[in-house]
């Protein structure tokens, strides 16, 4: 047995760290997973040219420039254009809030959290 092992002051001590330790790492996982959506209603898409990976789309009541794989699939490319020719809000889903990249697209559908 170690010193610590043998002194139950320590030895607290010592588990308290540990346990400190893995709630901090399982917190920071939690705050990384978590996704960001919103609704909004599309104004423009800009398709990209030859090489480039990414079409980029602009919404109303807002500055950015959000873009959206060529190869996503292709519902989420019909809802973006369903949304700028009809004006219907759609939810945008992201990694973070800094984040410019759509990762999905779904119908909006008013009164819910989606």
């Amino acid at each position: 047995m170690t010193k610590f092992t043998r002194n139950p002051v320590a030895f607290s001590l010592l588990l308290g760290l540990f346990f400190s330790v893995v709630l901090v790492q399982c917190k920071l996982r939690e705050s990384k997973s978590k996704t960001v959506s919103e609704q909004m209603v599309v104004v423009n898409i800009i398709e990209g040219t030859i090489g480039e990976s990414h079409n980029k789309v602009m919404f109303q009541k807002s500055q950015r420039i959000y873009r959206i794989a060529k190869n996503a699939k292709k519902e989420y490319h019909e809802l973006l254009y369903a949304s700028k020719e009809k004006g219907l809000y759609v939810t945008i889903v992201r990694n973070s809030e800094d984040d410019d990249e759509i990762l999905k697209v779904k119908t909006y559908i008013p009164g819910t959290n989606q």
